[in-house]
């Protein structure tokens, strides 16, 4: 606890929050000058633009927005004293000031329906993949001569009555020679797309093979499949109520930050 207290991180969070507050109690608040927006002002707008991101922008309505949302954060962080700025010093106190307006919104704890309602508005953000569960035989192609042919000789003893037991036919393996409940992009990565895509068609309970591996040829035995299926909340409960609150701070945010533009007074002129 006494770490977490001597996060500068949270110190700058704490003292924010105390500014935000006093501020927000000055009455009455001193009427800021005007946001002049003229033609060349736009043009100008159009440079920065095109020098930053190396490519014309045609909406100029986008970019005086952009600048307007960006002009009320800096000017409400200014008005907290967090800095004077020039261009770079600018950005950074509009970034200080969203991550402040972000983490001192008020969210209450989401109710069971709030996060059910959420859960069945991202079906496919928690949706568990395709499992499979099965067992292998590995052949290291460094310890071998030919690894697919005694990989072949192998599935023959397999297939017939009174085998040995399976891993004592192959070579060791590091990450053990059974995959129970495991998803199909698991087996991808480690033991190859070939292997992946066989446990995802072959026949249940027979040892097929010889499949190509990322590391060596596999004899393959799948036992079970599970298709892809959405979770009940109660099985994905702290991450939907983790997103659930990320999205409310996200909306405190934005209607924050649509009440700081919208107070500004712009004019807009002629060249």
């Amino acid at each position: 606890m006494s770490r977490v207290l001597r996060e500068p991180l949270l110190h700058f969070v704490i003292l924010g929050a105390l500014l935000f507050a006093i501020d927000r109690a000055r009455t009455p608040r001193e009427e800021a000058a005007p946001v002049v927006v003229t033609d060349g002002f736009v043009e100008g707008l159009r440079r920065e633009s095109l020098r930053s991101t190396g490519r014309a922008v045609e909406d100029d309505e986008a970019l005086v927005r952009a600048f307007l949302r960006e002009e009320a954060l800096v000017r409400e962080a200014t008005s907290l004293g967090m800095a004077d700025g020039d261009v770079i010093v600018r950005r950074r106190l509009a970034q200080k000031m969203e991550f402040l307006l972000r983490n001192t919104a008020e969210v209450p704890p989401p109710t069971d329906a709030q996060l059910l309602a959420f859960l069945r508005a991202h079906p496919g953000r928690y949706r568990r993949p395709p499992r499979v569960t099965f067992e292998h035989v590995f052949f290291d192609r460094a310890r071998r001569t030919d690894a697919s042919a005694d990989a072949a000789a192998a599935l023959e003893r397999l297939s017939s009555v009174g085998a040995e037991a399976p891993e004592s036919l192959g070579d060791p393996f590091l990450r053990g020679y059974r995959f129970p409940n495991a998803e199909l992009r698991r087996v991808e990565a480690e033991l190859g797309g070939p292997v992946a895509a066989f446990v995802r068609e072959a026949a249940l309970g027979a040892w097929g093979g010889p499949v190509e591996g990322v590391l060596g040829v596999h004899l393959v035995r799948v036992e079970a499949r599970a298709a892809s299926e959405e979770p009940a909340l109660a099985e994905v409960h702290a991450a939907v109520a983790a997103d659930w609150e990320e999205a409310r701070r996200d909306a405190a945010l934005e209607a924050e930050v649509t009440r700081l533009v919208e107070a500004l007074a712009v004019e807009r002129r002629a060249r």
